[in-house]
This record gives structure tokens, sequence and C-alpha cells, in this order.
């Protein structure tokens, strides 16, 4: 694997969240040039020194020129620009920018390949389980929305430009985080924690968890792999959990003595779902290797040593 991303450039923009952090340690362990692209500010000067990576500090979003030479030095692109779900305006520009950056390409004559993380809220709520690739699409947030329309945009200009494009679509990604309250296991742990174990609604749905090591390890495996261009790809466990059976093992796991309270709030974006992930299987051989409970026996270790 090694041999595949030596000296390759890899522009990460908006790289310095959590998935970012992660991709950059793997991709210089594979001997890659990760360059990240996130706002002028002094956490990310600090990240930029902590991790030794080379970085750009400006708002694509506002100035597009300052993108440009580093698109075309590229061999794979990745927008990874986060922000609160329901932020409509952000999203707006997330997909403006994704759309300049595919036209450069096509403009410039060059080909990158890029990679698209969406997520599994681009689904409905009527499919059955486990979900595969051609499930129903309709989003019942803002969030899932705007991942729907970036990928449109980046499966069109495959067809269209042949522009060599990976989508994929995650499900609930959880492990050791800076911020505790990203992802469903982050605000079960911090409930665990700190205060009572609150789940909203039916305890009894599914979830679908996937290790950050686990993940980071599908996209290299499918992000400079030509059977995965131009290809939607599932990344999840394949396991659905119940929301009550993911409270307990977490109290377990942090011996919390918090009480799990069941609330009726309702919460129609939340649903259960599973994810048939035999395409990823089949076409790089990858599976995941993290059960729940080794990822959280990691989560709490570090935590320790914090």
């Amino acid at each position: 694997m090694k041999n595949d991303y030596k000296g390759k450039n890899v522009l990460l923009i908006g790289g310095f969240g959590f998935v970012g952090k992660h991709l950059i340690k793997k991709l210089q362990e594979l001997e890659a040039n990760p360059v990240v692209v996130a706002l002028p500010n002094k956490k990310n000067t600090a990240l930029s020194q902590e991790l030794g990576c080379e970085s750009a500090l400006f708002d694509p979003t506002k100035n597009f020129s300052e993108l440009e030479p580093l698109l075309k030095k590229a061999d794979i692109i990745i927008n990874l620009i986060q922000g609160r779900k329901d932020d409509l305006a952000l999203h707006k520009k997330v997909i403006s920018l994704n759309l300049d950056m595919l036209g450069f390409c096509v403009d410039n004559e060059i080909n990158p390949v890029f990679v698209h993380f969406g997520t599994r809220l681009q689904y409905s709520s009527d499919n059955k389980l486990p979900i595969d690739e051609s499930g129903n699409i309709g989003p019942a947030t803002t969030y899932g929305f705007a991942k729907m329309i970036s990928e449109e945009c980046f499966s069109f200009f495959n067809r269209k430009h042949r522009i060599n494009t990976v989508c994929l679509r995650i499900s609930n990604i959880y492990g050791p985080n800076d911020c505790l309250g990203g992802s469903v296991v982050d605000t079960i742990i911090n409930s665990a924690v700190n205060s009572e174990i609150r789940i909203d609604k039916d305890p009894e749905r599914l979830k679908d968890l996937i290790y950050i090591d686990d993940l980071i390890e599908a996209v290299i495996l499918c992000m400079n792999n030509r059977k995965c261009f131009g290809k939607i790809i599932n990344i999840g466990s394949g396991i659905g959990i119940k929301l009550i059976d993911i409270a307990k093992t977490i109290k377990k796991a942090f011996n919390s003595s918090k009480e799990i309270k069941l609330i009726n709030t309702e919460n129609k974006a939340d649903f259960s779902f599973v994810f048939d992930i035999s395409r990823i299987k089949d076409i790089t051989g990858w599976s995941p290797k993290t059960t729940l409970e080794q990822g959280l026996a990691i989560i709490k270790e570090k935590g320790k040593k914090e």
C-alpha cells in the first residue's frame, strides 16, 4: 500500500477536524504528502505544527484563487469542511466550492481523484435493512440534503467529463476525540461520565457504528483504487446495535453508576439503519476489525493518558 501513496499530494480541505487528523497521520505513514487548507486561526496553526504537515491557512469559499495552485498539484482532493448540521449558509458555500473545483479541473484539463465524504443521512427512513447503495434517497436534514447535492455534482462530472470520483456514504463514526459530543457514542460517553444517560424516543432503534481506524483504512483502500472510481460506496460496520445496548455497553466500559433514562423526544431524522457493505468488501477486500467493546477500551485508555 505504501508504494501506492508514496510521494502523492493529497489536498485536505478543512482537514484539521476529527477525521482529517487521523487521515493525515495515516498518509504520513504511507509517505504521501498531505496538504491541509484550513481557516487562519491559532488552533489550526498549532495543529499544522503538531502534525508536521504542510498547510495553507485561508478560507477557500472566499478565496478560490489561492486554492487554484494547490488543485493543480494535487493527486487526490478531499473536502472535509464541517460545520453545524443545520447551517444552510455554510452548506451552500461547500456545494459551490465543490462545483468550482470540479469546473476548474475540467477547464485546466487536470484529473485528480475527488473523494466525497457523504453520510447515511442521505438515505430515507423507509429502506429495508441492511441498506445497500441502491437504497432510497430522501434526506430529512439540511446536512443530508447538502451531502446528496454534492454527491450528485461529483457523479455528474464523473459521467460527463470523466473526472475521477469516489463517493462514500459513511455511518456513525466514533473514536478518541478531543471534543466529545460529535457522535452518538461521544454523547453517551459524555453523559456516562458527567450526568445521566439520556436516550430519546425508541431505545430499540439500530445504529451502525464505524471506528475511526477502520474508516481510515477503508478510505485509503478506496481512494487510489480505479475500481472505485465513479462508484458510490457504503462504509460502516454492517452490524446494527440497538441504542439501548450501546448505552449499556458504554456504561459498563466506563464503570458508570449513571442511570439510563428514556425520554420521549421525537427526532424524525434519527431512524434505524444498518449498511450493506458488500460492495466495498467485493472491491477492496476490506472489512471492519474493531468491535464496540474494543473501540471503547481504546477511547478509555487514551482518555487516561491525556
